[in-house]
């Protein structure tokens, strides 16, 4: 079972250390340089945190789940994340089969309006109503 731990090296931009502990193991967690060249952070929701949420999620899941997860990750957890944090691959997973199913929560409470929800939401409600078209018509 994988735990990430992440703690601040000093002042300043980038730099900062993650660590995947693996069964004993412990190695650095390979920064994916998509939004920032100043390597991870955390603590906001800048591209420093949203590189950190892609590292995470790629080494867990994969590029493709991590791609379609990142950012809402990235404000529900690593937005929150003071200067030492650890994270569990179990909490993780948990998370991501919430996300998966569509049942969405808010772990952070400095979440911003979430466009994504919103978009996810505005569909559900277009394919009701399209439903409820479809239903009517089809008892004329």
């Amino acid at each position: 079972m994988k735990i990430y731990k992440g703690k601040r090296t000093g002042g300043g931009i980038g730099g900062q250390a993650i660590v995947v502990q693996n069964n004993g193991d412990e190695y650095p967690l390979k920064h994916i340089e998509r939004h920032s060249p100043d390597g991870f952070q955390w603590g906001y929701g800048g591209s420093g945190p949203a590189d950190t949420a892609l590292a995470i999620l790629t080494d867990l899941l994969g590029m493709k789940r991590a791609d379609l997860l990142y950012q809402l990750f990235k404000w529900e957890f690593v937005a929150c994340w003071g200067d030492e944090w650890s994270i569990s691959e179990e909490k993780i997973r948990e998370w991501v089969e919430k996300q998966e199913s569509g049942l969405y929560s808010t772990a952070c409470k400095s979440l911003p309006t979430n466009l994504y929800l919103i978009d996810k939401a505005e569909k559900t409600e277009k394919l009701l109503s399209l439903s409820k078209k479809a239903t009517k018509s089809s008892h004329l």
